[in-house]
């Protein structure tokens, strides 16, 4: 959500270009909206946007990171230990709850035997009955970071076999830091991550192509809102394995010159 919310800000303070943002449930919904018309920009999930022709990548954002949040005293150590518990998987359709049956499936973990699985994670700081969650997105999400430092939960890691699964079926390796987090270990826990892309229509025109990477990556007296949300850089993102939208392929062509 900072995203669009700085890309308001930009396109309507150095472009004079007005912008409405709309909040959704996640990729999936992000997606049916980019495809119904009803919007024109968005931010998806790499796993929503498999096979999907209609949809252009136009940059790859930042790893949303998978976090299993597990409530203390128990005895949930495990992935498996996750099994007939109420856990939350994310919403329905949404990007969070499509990787974590994804990933759950991938390690024979019975996610159907699980309870209540579409509360969301923030609850687990209200609602004593959500044991557990599985949250994909960015460590600095500032919900779960609060989470984190609760004395109540705690984070558990993927194991080496676990991630070596994973990355088979197009996941990478990754690490969460502890740093600012009481309740993560100070060495890094190892995890895998996914990608989240800004994405359009893939018939979208040049002209907005070029205008949301533009306001993206621009350096300005504050920095680029890239820079400034710790997202990937224009050079990082240029040499990220997809297919780009036309537009963005040459824009990102244009930065190597």
């Amino acid at each position: 959500h900072q995203v669009g919310l700085e890309l308001q800000n930009v396109l309507a303070t150095h472009y004079d270009q007005p912008a409405d943002i709309l909040t959704t449930t996640g990729s999936l919904e992000n997606v049916n909206l980019l495809n119904s018309g009803a919007i024109h920009i968005a931010i998806a999930q790499l796993e929503v946007l498999a096979n999907d022709n209609s949809i252009a990548k136009l940059t790859p954002l930042y790893a949303d990171k998978v976090h299993v949040v597990v409530r203390k005293g128990l005895g949930i150590e495990t992935l498996s230990d996750l099994e007939h518990r109420v856990i939350s998987l994310g919403p329905p359709n949404s990007g969070m709850r499509i990787t974590s049956e994804r990933v759950l499936a991938t390690l024979n973990i019975d996610y159907n035997s699980m309870q209540q699985t579409s509360k969301p994670f923030q609850d687990m700081l209200t609602d004593s009955s959500i044991e557990a969650g599985i949250v994909t997105t960015r460590t600095e999400n500032q919900v779960l970071r609060h989470l984190l430092n609760d004395a109540r939960f705690k984070l558990i890691g993927l194991t080496t076999p676990q991630i070596n699964e994973l990355t088979q079926i197009g996941y990478h390796r990754d690490w969460i830091s502890g740093e600012g987090l009481s309740q993560v270990d100070a060495e890094l826990t190892s995890t895998v991550a996914t990608m989240a892309f800004l994405v359009s229509n893939a018939d979208a025109g040049e002209a907005l192509v070029d205008r949301m990477l533009n306001a993206l990556f621009e350096e300005r007296d504050n920095g680029s809102i890239a820079t400034r949300l710790n997202l990937l850089s224009r050079t990082a993102a240029s040499q990220h394995p997809i297919d780009f939208h036309p537009a963005a392929l040459r824009f990102f062509e244009e930065s190597e010159e």
